[in-house]
């Protein structure tokens, strides 16, 4: 019997909160290595990181200013909405009513297992057209499929690279992922597709 093997991925801030807003949806990781072959096709557990403190938050402002024209367009209508600025990245600004703001908006996301995803890596034109916006130059490029949202995001502490869920985290996450999937009518797709989905046996090994 095969057994379905799903690790836990922490993606940096703000990249939570591009996948789960409606009108961004990124579903393009890019990283400096490739995905392992043992991981291709697999379940992950997306997990936010921390959030960015200090001078760090400064940086993090900058990145989205001169990072990603999608996320920055999508970053200044919310931000726009309590500062009523146009020159919403002036570093003159109030950086507090900004960190606030950053809470609020990226809270579901820090330190928090909000989604899981099938992911494989793909190259050029195996990058659909609406995530190419996504692919930055020189890194590999995973692509998220299959993705489920969790109706309750689960708190927990992240690492580098792959990691192994915690037991009770994990149970909390499989709960909300099948309650899912059963509900959208995907069980009989992922159950072809995904090792061990059948079963329902979950490896970490």
């Amino acid at each position: 019997m095969n057994n379905l093997i799903i690790r836990g991925l922490t993606l940096r801030q703000p990249w939570g909160f591009a996948m789960e807003e409606d009108e961004l949806r990124k579903r393009l990781e890019n990283r400096g290595w490739g995905l392992p072959k043992f991981m291709h096709g697999q379940l992950i557990a997306l997990h936010g990181g921390a959030m960015p403190k200090g001078s760090n938050l400064e940086e993090y402002w900058e990145d989205c200013e001169y990072g990603n024209p999608k996320l920055a367009e999508a970053f200044r209508d919310h931000f726009t909405v309590l500062d009523d600025s146009d020159d919403w990245f002036n570093p003159d600004d109030n950086m507090e009513l900004r960190k606030s703001w950053l809470e609020k908006s990226l809270y579901p996301f820090v330190s928090r297992i909000y989604a899981v995803a099938r992911v494989r890596e793909v190259w050029g034109d195996e990058i659909p057209e609406d995530q190419r916006v996504w692919a930055a130059d020189g890194q590999h490029h995973w692509l998220l499929e299959d993705y489920v949202s969790l109706e309750q995001p689960v708190p927990c502490k992240g690492a580098q690279g792959f990691w192994t869920l915690p037991p009770d985290v994990l149970e909390q996450v499989m709960e909300q992922w099948r309650a899912v999937v059963t509900e959208k009518g995907k069980w009989a797709k992922l159950s072809e597709t995904l090792p061990g989905v059948r079963h329902l046996d979950v490896c970490q090994c």
